[in-house]
């Protein structure tokens, strides 16, 4: 997409988590149906086969695939192939994740961390449409109550999670479509890791 040809807004939007459960949140997208039945994930209930994933250095890319469910088992993550087409959503280290929603749009967030309890949600919608005054104002609202509406539906799962700071290693029990978490788990660990290697 070029870049030249969009416009943007942005809200911010405080959560009381640390900033990698709402990565964690993010990378989820077997939840959809169930957090977001009202709004994204309204509709007829969906199988959310678990999600194709990679880690190419510092990027993790997810291809998804939901379908109508009809009593089908769901394909496990090593089943389907990784697709030949570019990610629609990618996620890059440290905190910066992207839905390409198309050649007319996109929306990016980014998790700030502000400390072991709290962080801030930056989302940026990024539109090629509503440039002229008063349909970008009003697009501008339509799309920031949507995105802000669907946060909080989020956000008033993740602030109970707890610990609240999640590990590979604190006896959560994961599934098929928590494959991109358990990437993005392990490359934080990596990242830790050399962290403290640099401070001996």
């Amino acid at each position: 997409m070029d870049d030249t040809r969009l416009i943007y807004c942005t809200w911010r939007d405080p959560w009381n988590a640390f900033y990698s459960r709402a990565i964690e949140n993010q990378l989820d997208v077997v939840h959809l149906p169930f957090f977001h039945y009202n709004t994204i994930g309204a509709g007829t209930r969906r199988s959310s086969t678990a999600p194709a994933a990679e880690l190419d250095g510092n990027v993790l890319r997810m291809w998804v695939d939901n379908e109508k469910d009809h009593g089908q088992k769901p394909l496990r993550s090593n089943e389907p192939p990784v697709p030949q087409t570019e990610s629609r959503l990618p996620f890059v280290f440290p905190d910066l994740w992207q839905n390409n929603l198309g050649p007319n749009a996109r929306i990016t967030a980014a998790f700030v961390c502000v400390d072991e309890e709290h962080s801030i949600l930056y989302l940026r919608f990024y539109p090629n449409f509503g440039r002229f005054p008063g349909i970008r104002q009003l697009t501008d609202l339509l799309t920031g109550v949507a995105d802000i509406t669907i946060a909080h539906q989020d956000r008033s799962v993740v602030q109970t999670r707890r610990p609240f700071v999640g590990s590979l290693n604190g006896g959560e029990r994961l599934i098929q479509g928590d494959l991109p978490i358990v990437l993005c788990g392990r490359r934080r660990a990596q990242f830790q890791k050399e962290a403290e290697a640099v401070k001996v």
